[in-house]
């Protein structure tokens, strides 16, 4: 999933919302939903996990 700037310099996502909406759990529109909120918590989870990795965990 991703983020596309159209010709017009809009932006969209590359998945159907409105078929999407009918068989997933939950969705956030492209733009306008998650962003540096998850970026950061995924930046955190891999730092865990490199360090348990690490340890032997």
């Amino acid at each position: 999933m991703g983020i596309h700037v159209k010709e017009d310099g809009g932006m969209c996502g590359d998945v159907d919302f409105e078929a999407a909406q009918a068989v997933v759990g939950a969705i956030t529109p492209v733009p306008g939903g998650v962003g540096t909120v998850t970026t950061s918590v995924l930046a955190a989870h891999v730092i865990e996990a490199a360090g348990r990795k690490e340890d032997g965990a």
